[in-house]
């Protein structure tokens, strides 16, 4: 397979959540314009991550996954130092890796709240703050957000909308701040 028009040929982007599902495809179409895909990923399917990266080489780009544990700010910081140290520099940042509870507020326990807050909202600061201290001019931070941080249409998705929706007022934020820098 050869990239699609190479316009992010030369570009190094990193994908949190990036071995199945959307982050999977996001990494694979990354790759397709040209760019090298490093993803981050649980640890629990070693073999859905070799396949991602086996699709990202079909492609023409390098590929690598590296585990990390979104809960865990330490491996956010050391999985995005790792790609700086491996490949110069990150143009791309997307924040996918996220967590769905479909429970009743009342039903959530205080464990439930803290493990949506850490995967769905501090793991993206602690990313977005890592990569912006190092990103070149020109950098892109995409963060995938939802529907539900507007419109909960059910009374089992609050703690879940509530996360989506710090992630807009986190981002609109950010873009204030690296503007200067040409960075969206």
């Amino acid at each position: 397979m050869e990239n699609q028009n190479g316009h992010l040929t030369g570009k190094v982007a990193f994908v949190t959540g990036g071995s199945r599902g959307m982050g999977a495809a996001i990494v694979k179409r990354l790759a397709a314009e040209g760019a090298n895909a490093i993803f981050t990923h649980s640890g629990n399917n070693p073999e859905k991550a070799a396949l991602v990266i086996a699709e990202v080489e079909k492609f023409g780009g390098k590929g690598a996954a590296i585990v990390a544990n979104n809960e865990r700010p330490e491996d956010i910081t050391r999985a995005i130092r790792q790609v700086v140290a491996d490949y110069g520099k990150i143009d791309l940042l997307i924040n996918n890796a996220g967590v769905f509870s479909y429970k009743s507020t009342q039903e959530s326990t205080l464990g439930d709240f803290d493990r949506m807050i850490a995967v769905n909202v501090r793991a993206v600061f602690v990313a977005m703050q890592e990569v912006a201290q190092q990103m070149p001019e020109g950098g892109r931070i995409i963060t995938i957000g939802s529907n539900v941080a507007d419109r909960v249409s059910d009374g089992n998705m609050g703690l879940y909308g509530m996360s989506k929706s710090a992630l807009i007022g986190l981002n609109k934020g950010m873009a204030r701040e690296l503007g200067s820098r040409n960075i969206t």
